[in-house]
């Protein structure tokens, strides 16, 4: 399991799980019955279950006092190519989109980068802080879209 803390309008970064507005996970090997025993005091645990296999998935940790909504329409999920989860949070102090998008390792670079253009282009207009944490799993040493960036 992979994890990113964020905290908004933090001054130091403390290892202070107050200061965490939210905790996002990616490749968390959640399934329908297991991920109810993974709570955090303090926290919310939203996730996307990757429907076919047992390994893969999103999630993340809203804290308690914010308020927040699910945004399945800036999400993009192909099960063990492409996941993605994004939360639109909100309260006196924080007011932005939360969001993980995670390409399963050894899936077309050229496919997983239109998906993530197609994210990109869904929130461009978003009038918000937006907060992307992402693992592409790109080995950059044998990346095969080079064409697309030498023409």
């Amino acid at each position: 399991m992979e994890l990113s803390g964020i905290g908004i309008g933090v001054d130091k970064m403390e290892l202070t799980p107050c200061l965490m507005h939210c905790t996002i996970l990616c490749e968390t090997f959640l399934i329908d019955i297991n991920y109810v025993f993974y709570t955090i005091p303090g926290y919310k645990l939203v996730c996307r279950i990757r429907q076919t296999g047992s390994r893969g998935g999103v999630a993340m940790y809203i804290r308690d006092d914010l308020n927040y909504i699910i945004h399945d329409d800036n999400s993009v999920n192909i099960d063990g190519k492409f996941e993605s989860i994004f939360v639109k949070a909100h309260s006196k102090t924080v007011n932005c989109i939360f969001g993980e998008i995670y390409r399963v390792p050894n899936t077309s670079e050229i496919v997983s980068i239109s998906y993530y253009e197609t994210i990109l282009y869904k929130l461009q207009h978003i009038q918000k802080d937006i907060v992307l944490e992402t693992n592409q799993n790109f080995d950059y040493l044998n990346i095969k879209i080079k064409h697309m960036f030498l023409s």
